[in-house]
């Protein structure tokens, strides 16, 4: 009997101090949502449909205008240290941008449940150019396969081509800068 409360007493311990901390980490908010917008095209990174769908490019509402959520993007950390990469989530779907298959160019990108695998790994690289713009702009490069030799990338400028991944080349097409939501 006394083995069974003080196992109790230390349950009840346990409980009084895990719950406040996991309040905590739940209630902590995503990053901000932001519109990413390509330098080259000028077109926002977008959510094309629900799980399976292309990740593209289309056009950004003008200044002042709301963005729709589908174009809305957050970088969200894989772990609690921030040092695994991040999620691309979207905040119209959930869903995170996906690398269908290998560090290759041309390999397309996907809305995919979030996950911590390495085609949904990536890091936000701010290459600081001396600009009052492009000071602002950053790199999403891609951890697929454990590495870090791509980036998110557009094909053309025009709106609605799928994104794809190609070798980093630090390009205006690989560009982005955000815009708040």
């Amino acid at each position: 009997m006394r083995r069974l409360r003080i196992t109790l007493w230390l349950a009840g311990f346990t409980a009084i101090i895990i719950t406040p901390l996991m309040a905590a980490s739940s209630a902590s908010a995503d990053p901000p949502y932001q519109a990413w917008v390509n330098l080259d095209s000028g077109l926002c990174l977008t959510a094309s449909g629900g799980q399976g769908s292309l990740v593209t490019q289309t056009a950004c509402p003008p200044a002042g205008a709301s963005i729709p959520q589908a174009q809305q993007w957050n970088a969200t950390c894989f772990n609690l240290f921030c040092n695994g990469g991040n999620f691309l989530k979207n905040k119209w779907n959930g869903l995170c941008a996906h690398v269908l298959g290998g560090a290759a160019n041309e390999t397309n990108i996907l809305s995919w449940p979030c996950s911590k695998i390495s085609n949904q790994r990536w890091s936000v690289t701010f290459p600081h150019i001396p600009n009052q713009i492009l000071d602002q702009a950053f790199f999403l490069k891609s951890h697929v396969n454990n590495t870090d030799s791509h980036c998110l990338d557009v094909r053309t400028k025009n709106p609605g081509q799928q994104m794809q991944l190609w070798t980093c080349n630090f390009s205006k097409a690989q560009l982005f800068i955000g815009r708040p939501a």
